[in-house]
């Protein structure tokens, strides 16, 4: 009779945590905004414990910033795209705002969420990137801190980025 109400219970427990597991949200993107920075390990702790394994982080600069970890898994698109399909993803399921125009060298950001090309004041959105084959490598490379991160100034357009597991793409608008 004892053994018997101990498999009753661990059926009841096994019932109960496969109910509270398929309860888990399975959107692709969290966004999270008013937030402080968080350290990757703290955001993959608190945020995302049955994350997908390949995940990035896309950044736009604003008040506040604006957070998106983006399950690369779940966005449709082609590799040789680049950031593009991530940004038409988010678009459509997260309300992010975007334009781009075509350009001989692919997509050319004119604004995501704040970050805005204003070109009478010489202000253009600007990429950087975790992603070590994308480096700026002329004189003009700049860097940029995120949560203990640094990044580096993109050497090539959003249409060319290499998204991999945990990057990290930070925008900007940039005066020249």
């Amino acid at each position: 009779m004892k053994n018997s109400r101990n498999i009753l219970l661990m059926l009841i427990f096994t019932t109960m945590a496969a109910v509270v597991c398929s309860c888990n949200d399975t959107k692709a993107v969290e966004k999270k905004e008013d937030k402080p920075a968080v350290t990757k390990e703290a955001e993959t702790e608190t945020t995302e414990p049955e994350a997908s394994e390949n995940t990035m982080t896309l950044v736009v600069e604003g008040e506040p910033l604006d957070v998106y970890t983006v399950d690369l898994d779940k966005v449709e698109g082609e590799e040789e795209e680049g950031l593009i399909p991530v940004l038409d993803y988010l678009k459509e399921n997260e309300g992010l705002e975007y334009e781009a125009n075509d350009s001989t060298y692919g997509k050319f950001l004119t604004k995501v969420n704040a970050a805005e090309q204003n070109e009478t004041e010489n202000q253009y959105v600007y990429i950087y990137t975790s992603v070590e084959k994308d480096y700026d490598v002329s004189d003009y490379a700049t860097t940029k801190d995120y949560e203990g991160l640094t990044l580096n100034s993109s050497g090539v357009g959003a249409s060319d980025l290499t998204l991999t597991d945990d990057c990290v793409i930070y925008i900007s608008a940039i005066k020249y």
